[in-house]
């Protein structure tokens, strides 16, 4: 990857996360999900999925800093951390409304989690990856409890 693909990848990283931010606030997102939450059989699930979207959320603006910064060490770390939210946003929504097929996309989502940590550990000296590689082993025990 040329400098010039990693600046366009990390704009549209950047452009994209923050029009979820802006679209979903987090005390917003919180609320919502709480609530969810309450009517679902899957509530532990939901909330599990909610915080592992915050944090990966969170661990992917960081890398996309980084990366604009011409830190590559951190390009994974940005695609897995979007697998993450990606997952973990389908999941969350299955949940929520107790959809069919959670079990199966649940043990998907643990997977992708899992990815996720193993990137994450590799950059614990930055504590918004230590969030993020410990919220991706919570949300991946409560994935594999379901799936299993």
């Amino acid at each position: 990857m040329n400098r010039r693909e990693l600046l366009e990848f990390a704009t549209a990283a950047s452009l994209m996360s923050a029009n979820v931010a802006v679209a979903d606030s987090p005390a917003a997102s919180e609320q919502a999900h709480d609530h969810a939450a309450g009517i679902t059989k899957y509530g532990d699930l939901v909330s599990a999925t909610s915080k592992c979207v915050n944090t990966a959320e969170a661990c992917l603006a960081h890398c996309v800093g980084q990366l604009m910064d011409g830190n590559t060490e951190m390009k994974n770390c940005t695609l897995t951390s979007q697998d993450v939210i990606t997952a973990c946003t389908a999941v969350r929504e299955m949940a929520a409304r107790n959809a069919p097929r959670v079990a199966q996309m649940a043990a998907v989502c643990g997977k992708i989690c899992r990815d996720c940590e193993a990137e994450c550990k590799k950059h614990e000296t930055h504590k918004v990856c230590r969030d993020c590689r410990d919220s991706c082993a919570e949300c991946a025990k409560e994935c594999e409890k379901l799936a299993a």
